[in-house]
């Protein structure tokens, strides 16, 4: 069968109002563009410059399992990040971390051994727990 042939039978499906848009060949087979979301920015009250009020260390770490909260606490202690980012990444059986962390430890020391120095730290948690594995993100800090 021909294109118009087949068009013209699906032209007689459609309600009169589409016929015309469907018998033409080039038109029929064009999908109508998709229109993308508008971008969506909640109304705040609040200037988006003001800094965050101050909360306890219980508070900021409360949504951490146990688990990422002894991965925390134990490198908060052993190299003092200024930036500290624990998350299971296991499906939350527990038996893979992602950690990014930044550090004036880690100043001079090459990747590699700032990973090591991650690594050492969580040696005995890893063994105790049955790690998987450990994703390690390390940036050194002035």
């Amino acid at each position: 069968m021909s294109t118009p042939r087949i068009l013209s039978l699906f032209a007689r499906a459609l309600p009169r109002t589409s016929r015309s848009i469907a018998t033409s060949p080039r038109t029929a087979l064009r999908a109508a563009p998709r229109r993308l979301p508008l971008a969506y920015r909640p109304y705040s009250s609040t200037p988006t410059s003001a800094a965050a009020p101050a909360q306890p260390a219980e508070d900021a770490l409360s949504h951490l399992s146990p688990a990422e909260q002894r991965i925390h606490s134990t490198l908060s202690v052993g190299l003092s990040p200024s930036s500290l980012h624990v998350q299971d990444v296991s499906g939350g059986c527990g038996s893979m971390f992602a950690i990014e962390i930044a550090s004036s430890a880690f100043s001079g020391v090459g990747m590699l051994a700032q990973q090591r120095m991650v690594n050492k730290l969580l040696k005995e948690q890893m063994e105790e727990e049955g790690w998987h594995g450990v994703q390690i993100k390390t940036s050194a800090t002035a």
